[in-house]
């Protein structure tokens, strides 16, 4: 298999994809003529920047794969990391150096689009003072980049040394696998969410019980949290969230929630959250999370395919390095198969996967929505959602096949739509 080709159509195919979507945003705005006039020429300039920065990186990514780029890159590690020598710091080294020169040319190519958004959409004065000031905001930001990725290379490779390479693959897709357990555990710990203690009693408080009694959830206690200098903090205020393992739930309301929507509005924005418990969507995203696992462990074979590299110009590249604990031989870097293989195979599937998952995420979101109309609370819970539309600044309508690629949850004023629909 050509890999470097399937890179290539990956990324014309994700291209002409995105442009396309654009478009339709594009248009989809133009058509709407209750929408406020000077939010609708912000969101056509963003999308355009969007269109012309796209262009131009995906552009400029198929130029360095036809050009050999990355064979390019990699002698450039080799040369860097010689002195060093061999053994563990020549395997670490040449990692790690590798990341360092790709996250460097990632911020080469993404340069001239973030500068043409500051100058151009943003319409910043071009002044030398602001030219200054914009290297140095844009230089800060690369080193942060550079550096993360260079402490990441060093844990990877560290640790592909230590246990082998073959293991530490099989590790990160165990991680990859239980990684949604992490959204469980922190409902073992409600005040990781800064919370400023329990709902008083009073009227929502009881009818809060008598739902989630009604529809036998587990209730342990409400919280209230702050969303406003948490770590929810600029979030939108509409946050209620139904956390906690097995027999032991708990509810967590924001303060600005309870400040902002009626009783009743509260009441139906939690029956929306009780609706994901009941339908058992968090098992079911878990579960969905399987074939990205199985995408992953393709990189098991595809990373011992030698022709991965013989497409990217890299057949002679080899270096002692452990394939299980204690066991070391010429071999293809890890770092650099897993590279090459997110660019070619895993690129390819991306948009698909995002679409199928996107599509699981909104169906789940009507699915709630149902919930909480089928316990009499669909006028309240198209209130609050409309509150939340209007409310929030970066609101913007979206066109449904745009939403579908590009968003977890449904375009809001559908959902309002069916809600008001399920009210008649």
């Amino acid at each position: 298999m050509r890999y470097d080709l399937l890179a290539i159509y990956a990324r014309g195919a994700c291209l002409a994809l995105d442009s396309y979507l654009l478009h339709r945003q594009d248009r989809h705005i133009q058509r709407l003529q209750s929408y406020d006039l000077k939010s609708s020429h912000t969101q056509r300039k963003e999308i355009k920047y969007a269109l012309v920065s796209l262009t131009l990186q995906q552009a400029v990514k198929i130029g360095f794969i036809l050009s050999q780029g990355n064979k390019r890159l990699w002698e450039w590690t080799v040369q860097l990391v010689a002195p060093i020598g061999g053994g563990f710091l020549g395997y670490v080294g040449k990692g790690v150096a590798f990341w360092v020169l790709f996250k460097l040319t990632e911020q080469a190519i993404s340069f001239p689009a973030l500068t043409y958004h500051r100058f151009a959409i943003l319409r910043s004065p071009i002044t030398a003072r602001n030219a200054r000031l914009w290297i140095m905001v844009t230089g800060f930001g690369s080193l942060i980049d550079i550096s993360t990725a260079a402490a990441k290379a060093t844990l990877v490779m560290t640790a592909g040394w230590l246990i082998g390479e073959r293991r530490l693959v099989q590790v990160l897709i165990g991680v990859l696998y239980i990684g949604p357990l992490i959204t469980i555990i922190p409902g073992l710990f409600p005040y990781f969410y800064d919370v400023k203690g329990p709902l008083p009693d009073g009227e929502l408080r009881t009818q809060v019980e008598v739902m989630t009694s009604k529809i036998g959830f587990p209730l342990s206690n409400l919280y209230v949290i702050d969303s406003r200098d948490g770590p929810y903090q600029g979030f939108n205020h509409h946050l209620a969230m139904c956390l906690g393992f097995w027999r032991t739930k708990y509810i967590l309301i924001s303060e600005t929630l309870l400040e902002a929507d009626t009783v009743e509005e509260v009441i139906a924005t939690i029956a929306h959250e009780l609706g994901h418990w009941y339908h058992d969507h968090s098992t079911k995203a878990y579960f969905f999370k399987l074939p990205y696992a199985f995408l992953l462990l393709g990189f098991l074979y595809f990373g011992a395919d030698p022709q991965l590299f013989s497409s990217f110009g890299l057949d002679t590249i080899l270096f002692s390095s452990p394939i299980e604990p204690g066991v070391s031989g010429q071999r293809y870097p890890l770092t650099l198969a897993f590279f090459l293989y997110s660019i070619s195979v895993e690129s390819a599937v991306r948009p698909i996967w995002n679409l199928v998952r996107n599509c699981l995420t909104q169906s789940q979101e009507h699915q709630a929505d149902r919930f909480a109309a089928k316990l009499g609370y669909a006028a309240p819970l198209s209130s609050t959602l409309r509150k939340a539309r209007d409310n929030d600044k970066n609101y913007k309508p979206l066109d449904r096949l745009y939403n579908l690629f590009f968003e977890s949850h449904p375009e809001v004023d559908i959902r309002i739509q069916a809600l008001e629909e399920m009210d008649r």
